[in-house]
């Protein structure tokens, strides 16, 4: 039974703003059998399984975990060792690790690489120099796809034409032996099934100069060649900080733009960052996940990226550069980065992945449940693949704490918990957390015996998380006194603006780099100030110098708040220099009370410009007003604030009624509030904005009841628009409200709901999306 698009019309209603996506019956295939992290399917890994002596446990190591997406480069010369020869042992291990990932529900994206030395053009080469150069008939190659995609052919349904095609390490022929080679792939992998998904080889771009990238290198020269027709998504690797991120994406979309190919997704197969074999450089790791993830959500047209990779390789002779990109070890214990990708969207319970792999959980899980064998936690029972706690007993609860631990130094105070609960009964039920004032400090939430599943966001801002419950827990959901409590799910979220830093001997940060320097301008001694490590600033030549990462701040965002912790000692001055729309160091000064205490002073940029544009490549320094004065400071917060929506109607060039929240200047059916929701172009029809898609739904894939869901993806700048489904059978009453739909996500980043009522085949149910502020 298809469905029927009934309207696409807006309407606003007491400051309600409405998509008109309605939609009848049956529309995609959607019924996920757990809850998907969002950001689990939008960030996958790279990863290469068939090469450990134990794939099965590899395997099973990234199902627990919960990715969705993996990206894996078996070569063409060792699955076809002859022409027409196939090596069987190494095939049944690629055909074991296919079934076993696609089996749980993990998606495959497969390299078509390199050449097999049989087939290569240039066969008396050195390995793997034999590999790098094209086939010596494109007749060999297209074969070979055809075998490989065949093979795979309702498993595996996206296909990578090559790796790096741009780099001479990977690719030693023309930019036109490449448009040959992608050309054949597409049409043989076409030839399959239609349905099939062709990707560009994800594209280098790391030749040195700064025309690696952008209009008349590879990429330019490969779509001159009419290339945009063999291929269904773009793809590019993007490394290095964020800074260059942005440079990157920029210098595609001027090849995107010039060839009118905007239509095409982007994939970036590799992104990641290298300890180099330094262990104290894993928390700068940790945090380059959270801002790869956090940057590219502001881009709509990048669909899924991909962390190389999830485990360090050993390599002979050893590699300290690309041995150590790794979210694990060579022996997948975990690192600091693995618990920050697994937690991406949120920190999330899984029961049912929990119980398929309990020995693994409290290893690659950032938060988890704790089965306690005795004592008040011992009484949860399973109901499927939900948990029910009994009336007067507790479910506890622990979060990873390379994670989230002590607060995070200061930096990860303030989170909020989702707790998804079968509405029954009445009388309250408690989480109880660990909080700077209290091990068990108390949030009360109220049933309304609605008999529907209810999630409810309990926002903590005084987080300690130092395992200091029983069962070395972090927060436990007491049941209450009278009435049971199932749970389908817990989540916990960080807060990602502000960025911070507490500058202690070891800085703890977020999203902001503070330059450490053993002398000259940014040499800052540790100190000690009213019994609280800090740093300090011993002449006027001194600065705090401080870049906050440009997936946060960037160009364009002028609205930006700077809270600095300083000892309030003496009345002279202390000094911001930031970087201004047209002064990299415009002054701001702070006149000091002499309250001889810790005090906190938040100074409000409407003219900022953090394109680390200063020394250090920073956004802004502190000094002390060049007065002879020792300073001392302990934190610094930076709070973008220029994503507002009244901010992004003028940077959009909106004035007058056409900056209204419910105008539609570009008469697309999107009001100016959902597109600041979702990320789209007001003045331009649909540019940008993806959703929202409406599926089914189901507790599980082989449940009979299915119902109409709507998953759309939003823009995590538009902190302060509420999202919201509302159903109908007949196009004029809607009804919302959680009697009505239930709300399956509502994160930073996505918004996920269904209707409560079953479809039936005679069913005529309608969805749409609902705005308000």
């Amino acid at each position: 039974m298809k469905s029927r698009l009934q309207s696409r019309s807006l309407r606003s209603t007491s400051g309600f703003v409405r998509l008109g996506l309605l939609f009848a019956g049956l529309f995609l295939a959607f019924a996920p059998a757990r809850g998907d992290v969002a950001s689990m399917s939008e960030f996958g890994i790279a990863a290469k399984p068939q090469s450990y002596s134990d794939p099965d446990a590899y395997c099973d190591h990234v199902i627990a975990s919960g990715v969705k997406w993996i990206r894996l480069a078996p070569e063409w010369g060792s699955i076809e060792t002859a022409k027409g020869v196939y090596n069987a042992t190494y095939l049944a291990k690629l055909d074991n690790i296919v079934n076993r990932l696609t089996g749980e529900g993990v998606n495959i994206l497969w390299i078509l690489c390199y050449t097999a030395p049989w087939a290569s053009s240039q066969p008396g080469l050195p390995w793997p120099d034999v590999t790098r150069h094209k086939p010596a008939s494109w007749s060999d190659w297209g074969d070979y796809v055809t075998f490989i995609v065949s093979r795979y052919d309702g498993k595996i349904s996206h296909w990578e034409v090559w790796n790096e095609p741009d780099h001479l390490g990977f690719w030693k022929s023309s930019v036109a032996d490449y448009h040959a080679l992608l050309e054949t792939a597409h049409a043989r992998i076409k030839a399959v099934n239609p349905f099939n998904v062709v990707l560009l080889g994800g594209l280098a771009m790391t030749t040195g100069t700064t025309t690696s990238y952008g209009l008349g290198t590879f990429f330019d020269q490969l779509m001159d060649m009419g290339a945009g027709a063999h291929f269904d998504l773009v793809n590019y690797h993007a490394y290095g900080n964020y800074a260059r991120h942005l440079a990157l994406y920029r210098g595609m979309m001027d090849v995107i733009n010039k060839h009118a190919i905007q239509a095409k997704p982007i994939w970036i197969t590799e992104t990641g960052y290298s300890t180099e074999g330094d262990p104290s450089r894993e928390p700068m790791k940790a945090d380059m996940v959270d801002q790869i993830h956090l940057g590219n959500l502001r881009w709509e047209n990048v669909e899924r990226y991909f962390w190389h990779c999830y485990s360090n390789p050993v390599m002979s002779p050893p590699n300290p550069l690309e041995e150590n990109f790794g979210l694990t070890t060579a022996t997948l214990t975990p690192l600091k980065a693995f618990h920050h990708y697994q937690a991406l969207g949120a920190a999330e319970t899984d029961f049912a992945l929990q119980a398929a792999y309990p020995a693994l959980t409290p290893t690659v899980r950032a938060l988890y449940y704790f089965p306690a064998s005795g004592g008040d936690g011992s009484h949860v029972t399973a109901l499927g693949d939900d948990r029910l706690i009994p009336a007067t007993r507790y479910m506890y609860f622990r979060v990873a704490d390379a994670w989230l631990h002590d607060g995070n130094g200061g930096i990860d105070t303030a989170l909020e918990v989702d707790v998804t609960f079968l509405d029954a009964g009445t009388g309250n039920f408690a989480l109880q957390y660990d909080s700077a004032a209290s091990a068990y400090q108390s949030v009360s939430v109220a049933r309304t015996n609605t008999g529907q599943w209810r999630k409810v966001t309990l926002a903590l801002n005084d987080v300690k998380f130092a395992n200091r419950q029983n069962n070395a827990a972090d927060f436990r959901l007491y049941a209450g006194g009278s009435t049971s409590l199932t749970v389908r799910k817990v989540a916990v979220r960080k807060r990602f603006n502000p960025a911070s830093v507490v500058l202690k001997a070891t800085p703890v940060f977020k999203l902001i780099d503070y330059v450490v320097a053993g002398s000259g301008e940014a040499h800052n001694p540790v100190a000690t100030m009213g019994g609280v490590e800090c740093r300090s600033i011993t002449a006027n030549n001194r600065y705090f110098y401080f870049r906050v990462s440009d997936a946060l701040a960037r160009a364009g965002d002028t609205s930006i708040d700077v809270a600095i912790t300083f000892w309030d000692l003496g009345t002279d001055k202390l000094a911001l220099h930031y970087a201004a729309v047209g002064n990299a160091y415009k002054a701001i000064n702070i006149t000091k009370t002499n309250t001889q205490a810790w005090r906190t002073v938040t100074l409000s940029l409407s003219d900022a410009h953090f394109v680390n544009a200063q020394n250090y490549s920073a956004d802004f320094r502190i000094s002390n007003g060049w007065d002879g004065t020792p300073e001392y400071v302990r934190r610094v917060d930076v709070t973008v604030n220029g994503t507002g929506f009244a901010a992004w109607t003028r940077s959009q060039g909106l004035r007058g009624e056409l900056a209204a929240p419910d105008a539609d200047p570009d008469g697309d059916g999107l009001a100016n509030l959902l597109e600041y929701a979702l990320g789209g172009a007001p003045l331009i029809a649909d540019s940008t904005v993806r959703g929202p898609r409406l599926g089914l739904w189901s507790q599980a894939v082989e449940a009979p009841e299915r119902y109409l869901s709507l998953l759309a993806r939003r823009d995590p700048a538009a902190r302060e628009v509420r999202l919201f489904a509302e159903v109908s059978d007949d196009l004029q009453s809607w009804f919302s409200g959680h009697a009505h739909t239930t709300v399956i996500a509502d994160a930073p980043d996505v918004f996920h709901a269904r209707d409560n009522t079953p479809l039936t085949e005679a069913s005529r149910r309608f969805m749409r999306l609902s705005a308000t502020r």
